[in-house]
């Protein structure tokens, strides 16, 4: 069971890095969701042990090397020491049910992820010697985590040093996410660390109960390369300068920290920032539990040039997370960016990351506001499902009927497909016409189902239409709001705001 939700659980996560959106791979997503939560789960048994078999059976052989019931603690990252603390001394109670294990290393590798140096270190001594066991082979895939893990998202130092190791040194150890490390230790603590981060992230650094800031942490010497990639996410607390903001430990998606007690005219300054041959758009994590407010992203000053201009809506709460997005423009080769905050009435909003893409958005799942028919979210008219049911516009509750999951053809143009039905947005009939209604029908390629996302200098988009050449717009009908496409006339029904879900 152990593997089998592993790969559902990966290939989730690749479908969602890769925008996978064919019928046969939404049919594929849709009963991998469907299966894993019936999958049988991690249970513990009476004797205090993680359970290898769905019923207690007496265990006949204890000692026998084979763990596969363990590999979430050994080899994965399924059970952890703060995420799932039962079953973390549960492997621990099934390792010593089981002793040496004759002489395989998954044990000496467990008891590293176990934080128990002493067991793991005293395992090196049984393995034997001969031409086809290296001991040094054994040992050097998992002594490094005696010293240094990164399997939950942090990188903590030290987690299962042996006491007898009272000091010591060990360099050029690497650790998830591309970075190198260099420890030392005296009387059994920390005494530095250098970091190195050749891409210019900053991870979340863990020793003990502690979570270090690698800015402010004497402890700590962070090393990052020359230039940063714009298309990178860049954490918000990795500036280079600032005024007015200050640090809080984030509960969003894990991360470390995030910026908080922003207020008007407050800033950050992230230097050498490679665009390349140039950004289209910005997305940034953010929560609000008061006003909300801008994001001004200049180059070079406080006042210099201005990219583009982010709005940060309330969210409804303190950690209640969204990512937003706008266009930006004028963004090439190596800048220093400066994000400039504006708002009214105090404490504005937090902010997590950012990142810029070459593309006019970044791909993902959305909610489509419309700036000119009072902030009303296109829609699938009565959450159907249908071929040909009418998209209409109507007020943001966060039903599914308001999600669209927009990708990048790759040519410039996006499909927008509706995450109920994985139908795509389509003009009716293929019509150009102004007035044209659209409606959800599978996706085919055609020009009436393609778009063009212009980005404004407000933050919005005008969403253009392949075959016709016209924005979306919305058209009043009775008492409902139509989505239609319309001659280009720089109204606000012509402009949306997109609120990035996934």
């Amino acid at each position: 069971m152990t593997v089998i939700r592993e790969l559902f659980e990966n290939v989730l996560e690749a479908a969602s890095i890769l925008e996978t959106d064919s019928p046969a791979d939404v049919d594929l997503l849709n009963r991998i969701r469907m299966a894993l939560p019936k999958l049988l789960p991690y249970q513990i048994g009476t004797g205090g042990q993680i359970k290898e078999w769905n019923n207690d059976y007496a265990n006949v052989d204890p000692s026998h090397r084979h763990a596969s019931h363990l590999i979430g603690v050994g080899f994965l990252d399924q059970i952890t020491k703060r995420g799932t603390p039962d079953l973390f001394q549960a492997a621990k109670v099934s390792l010593n049910m089981r002793g040496s294990g004759g002489y395989h290393p998954d044990s000496g590798y467990m008891w590293a992820r176990l934080n128990d140096g002493n067991k793991a270190a005293a395992l090196a001594t049984i393995y034997p010697t001969n031409p086809s066991v290296n001991e040094w082979q054994i040992k050097s895939a998992y002594f490094p985590e005696l010293f240094v893990q990164s399997h939950t998202g942090e990188i903590e130092l030290l987690p299962s040093l042996p006491t007898a190791w009272t000091s010591g040194e060990i360099t050029g150890v690497k650790a998830r996410g591309g970075y190198e490390l260099s420890i030392k230790w005296a009387n059994g603590q920390l005494v530095s660390a250098q970091i190195d981060s050749p891409s210019g992230t900053v991870p979340v650094i863990r020793y003990g109960n502690q979570l270090l800031n690698p800015f402010t942490d004497s402890r700590i010497t962070f090393v990052r390369g020359n230039t940063q990639s714009a298309f990178n996410q860049i954490e918000a607390e990795n500036y280079d300068s600032q005024s007015g903001v200050q640090l809080e430990s984030a509960s969003d998606k894990g991360t470390g920290y995030d910026l908080t007690l922003i207020d008007n005219n407050d800033y950050t300054v992230y230097n050498n920032v490679d665009f390349g041959t140039g950004a289209a758009s910005f997305s940034t994590r953010v929560e609000s539990n008061g006003p909300g407010g801008t994001i001004e992203i200049r180059l070079g000053s406080v006042t210099g040039t201005l990219a583009g201009t982010c709005t940060v809506p309330s969210t409804g709460g303190g950690q209640i997370w969204q990512t937003v997005g706008c266009g930006v423009t004028g963004a090439t080769g190596v800048q220093n960016v400066y994000l400039v905050y504006k708002g009214t009435g105090g404490s504005l909003f937090h902010l997590n990351w950012f990142q810029f893409s070459q593309s006019a958005l970044v791909g993902g799942v959305y909610k489509l506001i419309n700036v000119g028919s009072g902030n009303l979210a296109m829609d699938v008219k009565g959450n159907g499902t249908a071929n040909g049911t009418a998209v209409i516009v109507s007020p943001d509750n966060g039903a599914a009927s308001e999600q669209w999951n927009i990708s990048d053809n790759g040519d410039g143009t996006f499909r927008l497909l509706g995450v109920p039905s994985g139908k795509a947005l389509d003009v009716s009939a293929a019509t150009t016409t102004d007035n044209s209604k659209t409606i959800i029908w599978p996706y085919g390629g055609s020009p009436n189902e393609r778009w063009k996302f212009n980005a404004n200098a407000d933050g919005t988009y005008t969403i253009i239409g392949v075959q016709s050449g016209k924005p979306l717009d919305t058209l009043l009908s009775g008492t409902e709001y139509t989505a239609v496409i319309k001659t280009a006339n720089g109204s606000a029904s012509q402009k949306w705001r997109l609120v990035k879900l996934q």
